[in-house]
């Protein structure tokens, strides 16, 4: 779902106290924060918010459709760190899941970059909070290390993990204005083979790599005769992945390497569901990122099974535009 960030008003007190009154949210911030959470607690955070220093602290509304639906700010340092910033956000239960936080991220991210002359974003997720975790690596930080027993949140020691993103490596960042999806071409046929093989034996480690590289040929032959789109950077030209289809059947789905997390893989999911009222795929249960990838996508378990050419074992999995049949329900 899109998203869009704004300036806070002190309107928006009524509708952040119902979004923010909610432990779960808050057992994911750091304390300050009371509980339960009042319209004149918002009220307090919105006038202190509203009368910061525009150069330190660079705040903003999240807004789904025109409806708050959460809190994204980037903090200056001092010091020697005047030039960095650290991110805190946080999204409403409502919208949780839906692409909204790590969207919210990237805009940020974009305006602190552009606008400021801030060098680092950095932010401090508890460990355990793999869903934050997620959202900064689709933003394009990268993990820097963990930071043992840094906090105590409700009495319990927790770790927390140090993502960052530098100013030089948001440049670097495809742009999604800048990012074609058509179908493949002859001249395709090779880079997207070597992609294939790469990611293949990058993400199932699990399977000898002979494997891929005994396929490597007939898949190179077979690409440019298949249903396939391929995603590229336009300035560049570089493949960045592909998607293979045989009817409804997703035959595969690979990003490059180093360009993972950056919504690469759901532009050309999205854009075989444009094509598709429904589709089907096999993923193996060892490729936990995959599985977990395609749950957010929409896509339901609805059987398990075994590989015959690995003996890998390995889930059937659907996903369908209506709540009809799926296209594995058909063929059974």
């Amino acid at each position: 779902m899109n998203c869009e960030l704004r300036k806070w008003s002190m309107s928006d007190a009524p509708e952040l106290a119902r979004l923010l009154n909610n432990r779960k949210i808050l057992n994911n911030l750091r304390d300050g924060i009371p509980f339960p959470y009042t319209q004149r607690d918002a009220e307090e955070f919105l006038s202190s918010t509203l009368a910061a220093d525009p150069t330190r602290t660079f705040a903003f509304a999240i807004t789904a459709g025109g409806v708050l639906a959460g809190s994204i700010a980037a903090f200056r340092g001092g010091n020697v760190h005047f030039r960095t910033a650290e991110v805190g956000y946080y999204l409403g239960e409502p919208w949780w899941g839906q692409g909204i936080a790590a969207e919210a991220v990237k805009q940020l991210c974009r305006y602190v970059f552009e606008e400021t002359d801030i060098l680092r974003l950095f932010a401090e997720p508890f460990a355990r909070n793999a869903a934050s975790c997620r959202v900064l690596e689709k933003a394009g930080f990268r993990l820097e290390g963990t930071l043992r027993s840094n906090a105590v949140k409700n009495g319990e020691i927790l770790d927390m993990k140090l993502y960052a993103l530098v100013k030089a490596d948001f440049c670097r960042l495809p742009n999604s204005q800048t990012l074609t999806v058509r179908s493949m071409r002859q001249e395709d046929a090779e880079p997207a083979a070597l992609l294939w093989l790469n990611a293949n034996q990058t993400a199932h480690s699990f399977i000898p790599a002979s494997y891929w590289q005994e396929n490597f040929e007939a898949v190179k032959e077979m690409l440019p005769q298949a249903e396939v789109y391929v995603c590229r950077e336009e300035e560049s030209g570089e493949l960045l992945g592909f998607l293979g289809l045989q009817g409804d059947y997703i035959a595969g789905l690979f990003v490059r390497e180093g360009k993972r997390s950056q919504g690469i893989g759901k532009r050309l999911l999205d854009h075989a569901k444009s094509k598709k009222t429904a589709l089907w795929l096999n993923a193996y249960q060892k490729n936990e990122g995959a599985v977990r990838f395609y749950l957010r996508e929409g896509f339901r378990i609805q059987a398990e099974g075994c590989d015959e050419a690995t003996g890998e074992r390995e889930y059937r999995m659907a996903w369908a535009a209506s709540h009809g049949e799926t296209p594995a329900e058909k063929e059974e």
